[in-house]
């Protein structure tokens, strides 16, 4: 973007062009013109050529651009492989996903290198932020927000009161979308969404209230028949926070069906808080290993859809009650048995669930041995101390957290061979 020289303002231009060989990056500032060129792939070369005056650096731009147009290259949308994308760049992507601090450092410095001085600023800024230097996070917060439409791009920027974004290393870790009685649908949002340059690493999507419809069904249809970024891997749907939820009376959202999301091959976590009396008969979740339900009433439809599901690879298995349970108490145990049987399911999760121990008492001691951990935050009571001491006796090796019960701890410590008590409540995995 070309910004007139005027008082107080910086002339600055950045320009990117390709071919299917080369790439060409200009950038202009009041004294001079930078240039970044070479084979595609390559951390190409750079030159310099000074400016008398932010006139005649905007002249001689403008020209080495059009001599360029002619040449045949075009403008360079971002999604084909350039500088910043080498093969050596991609080795680094584990320890980037890793939280490696060094590879995000090499990658702030090719960003800076290849000319996307916004990008790589922006992560070192983060980067001292995340360190807590000293002043950092103020100077983060100064940066982002007068950079927040280069940093997101256009198509992003035109929802910036639907979308809330929680940076990490100079992109979007985890975006919250969401719809109300006057915004644009939520559907609408996801394609900006995934488009955007800051989504590059993009790892949790969380939607909100579907606003006046009330339910999730066309943008779940739109959600699975778009481009996902490759390594988001954890989807949320309903309200971000319970406790939130329950102090406004947030309306809760209806989901008819998850089949509208299938495919969904590299989903690996699903959390859902919503009217869901269905869950969808035999779906297939082939890289599934954590589920979380938060349905507004648990009833034998549900359940029975859930003993149907196939997820291979699941490993966790939570489950928020906190409406009525129309099914019987045998329904859910025969469930959970039957999560608990598939080949990689470890650990179980049972919140704010009524008559917790006549509930395990159904499961019963062999499905549950079979378990590393065994979660009862806010199910379990005081009152429940005697009969958890034997139902865990005979665990041996589950782990069972009570979380924040300190009374509950207090009276089961050394009867429970491994025993957890901890403040924080089920959350989604951003790892």
């Amino acid at each position: 973007m070309l910004i007139p020289p005027a008082w107080g303002v910086i002339l600055h231009m950045d320009r990117r062009l390709r071919t299917h060989e080369k790439f060409w990056r200009i950038t202009v500032a009041e004294d001079g013109i930078t240039l970044l060129t070479g084979p595609l792939g390559t951390p190409g070369v750079k030159s310099r050529i000074p400016a008398k005056s932010p006139e005649a650096a905007k002249k001689t731009a403008e020209a080495l651009i059009a001599q360029r147009l002619k040449d045949g290259y075009f403008d360079d949308d971002g999604k084909g492989e350039s500088s910043g994308q080498s093969p050596a760049l991609g080795a680094l992507e584990p320890l980037l996903l890793a939280g490696d601090a060094n590879a995000w450092k090499v990658l702030a410095d090719a960003l800076l290198e290849a000319g996307d001085a916004v990008r790589g600023e922006f992560v070192v800024h983060q980067l001292r932020a995340q360190a807590r230097v000293r002043g950092s996070i103020g100077k983060m917060q100064a940066y982002l927000k007068a950079h927040y439409d280069e940093l997101v791009g256009p198509e992003l920027a035109a929802f910036h009161k639907q979308v809330s974004i929680e940076w990490r290393n100079g992109y979007a870790h985890t975006v919250k979308v969401w719809s109300g009685p006057v915004s644009e649908p939520i559907a609408h949002a996801l394609e900006a969404v995934f488009n955007s340059p800051a989504c590059r690493y993009l790892r949790v999507l969380q939607l909100g209230s579907p606003g006046n419809e009330g339910r999730y069904g066309s943008t779940l249809r739109e959600l699975a028949g778009l481009q996902w970024p490759k390594h988001l891997d954890a989807l949320v749907l309903g309200a971000f926070d319970l406790n939130a939820a329950k102090r406004t009376d947030t309306t809760w959202p209806i989901i008819e069906s998850l089949s509208a999301l299938q495919p969904a091959p590299q989903l690996k976590e699903l959390r859902i808080r919503a009217v869901l009396n269905t869950f969808g008969k035999g779906l297939s979740f082939p890289a599934l290993e954590r589920l979380w339900l938060l349905p507004s009433r648990v009833d034998g439809r549900l359940l029975s859809d859930l003993a149907s599901i196939k997820a291979p690879k699941l490993r966790r298995f939570a489950l928020t009650e906190d409406a009525v349970r129309s099914a019987p108490a045998t329904a859910l145990a025969t469930a959970l048995r039957q999560l608990i049987s598939h080949p990689g399911i470890k650990e179980l999760g049972l919140h704010g669930v009524r008559d917790l121990v006549p509930l395990l008492d159904l499961v019963g001691p062999d499905a549950l041995a079979k378990l590393e951990e065994l979660d009862v935050r806010e199910s379990a009571k005081v009152s429940d101390a005697p009969q958890l001491k034997a139902i865990a006796m005979t665990l041996k090796q589950t782990r069972l957290e009570v979380g924040d019960a300190p009374t509950l701890a207090k009276k089961l410590e050394g009867h429970v061979p491994q025993l957890a008590a901890k403040p924080e409540r089920p959350s989604v995995r951003a790892t």
